[in-house]
């Protein structure tokens, strides 16, 4: 999910392989409830991220009855990062036609298994259509990469707004780390006074999402989506809608 911005964006990564587009009570219940994620735990085991597109085909898909669609984005097609791949070039082209075979959508976005890169893998991801990325976590804005192929947009992606980093790794309590993103938003959202600003953070199924900890993430978007000038998008939109009508006003490698 994301925001606005003329205040600001904040993209959300519900799903392990989606940014989910849609906003409100309603969506974010949908992390607990859909079929797809509930034998997470087989997944894992299989560690086969693009393949489960495939068996949850009808999960996947846009369904108008909810109200709102999903925007998926590359992650990999087995879940291990890219440097230990040994033709990373055909993989990132197999997810992607995977994804698009079995969604209908083509993704333009990408974030590798821990954030895992080499000095090619931009080149790589944009030759082969990717627009933006999210595996430089190192600001809480949009920035512009050069690459052999055209201009990677970086998106952010948070480390510390980010429900494994702190229920998982720093194994902190549920309502620290909604105390943690407001902070945070409430901060960016002071700063986009003056220009525009990305509050994101970070949700999985089995973290932010187990039955004990829900209640603090709905605690979290109740407080964000009760601002003015907040949208909230996907990163296709902030591609689309923000990027490529003002490419001029991001930072980093010339146009």
């Amino acid at each position: 999910m994301q925001v606005r911005f003329s205040r600001l964006a904040i993209p959300a990564l519900a799903l392990s392989l989606t940014f989910a587009a849609g906003c409100g009570k309603y969506s974010i219940s949908n992390i607990r409830s859909a079929k797809a994620f509930q034998d997470a735990n087989a997944l894992y085991t299989r560690s086969d991220w693009a393949g489960a597109a495939a068996r949850y085909e009808d999960a996947v898909r846009f369904n108008p009855d909810l109200g709102f669609g999903y925007f998926f984005l590359g992650h990999s097609y087995e879940q291990q990062p890219i440097h230990v791949e040994h033709e990373p070039e055909e993989m990132i082209v197999r997810t992607l036609d995977i994804l698009q075979k079995h969604t209908g959508q083509r993704p333009i976005g990408w974030l590798s298994p821990g954030f895992g890169q080499t000095f090619h893998s931009s080149d790589w991801l944009a030759a082969a259509g990717i627009k933006y990325t999210c595996e430089y976590p190192y600001d809480d804005e949009p920035t512009r990469l050069k690459t052999k192929h055209g201009p990677l947009v970086t998106l952010p992606y948070p480390i510390e707004c980010q429900d494994v980093t702190t229920l998982a790794v720093q194994t902190q309590e549920a309502p620290y780390f909604a105390k943690k993103c407001i902070d945070a938003f409430d901060q960016l959202y002071k700063e986009s006074e003056k220009r525009p600003k990305v509050f994101s953070i970070a949700i999985h199924p089995y973290a932010a999402g187990q039955a004990h900890a829900f209640k603090y993430l709905e605690q979290i978007y109740d407080h964000v989506l009760k601002q003015k000038g907040v949208l909230v998008w996907s990163g296709r939109e902030m591609y689309e809608q923000w990027y490529l009508k003002n490419p001029d006003k991001f930072a980093g490698a010339p146009l």
